[in-house]
């Protein structure tokens, strides 16, 4: 529901960075799942894959990548 909500904004210039904090489910297969549809509604999907570093770790390392004015976690 979140990558469909994310999807369905109105506002074209989103640059999504998703950072898997070592799932063990099939997070990573149904994120993947989304990348050309996040490519043909103009919208950025930045998959990132990393061990579990929690909560800090992550944002840390989505923050590598973050190259927007706004950043919202």
């Amino acid at each position: 529901r979140y990558l469909d909500s994310v999807l369905n904004q109105t506002y074209k210039n989103i640059e999504l960075i998703f950072v898997n904090d070592g799932s063990t489910d099939n997070t990573e297969q149904v994120v993947l799942s989304y990348e050309k549809i996040f490519e043909e509604n103009g919208k950025k999907l930045i998959y990132i894959k990393q061990e579990n570093k929690g909560l800090g770790g992550s944002i840390n390392t989505g923050l590598k990548y973050f190259t927007g004015d706004f950043l919202c976690w």
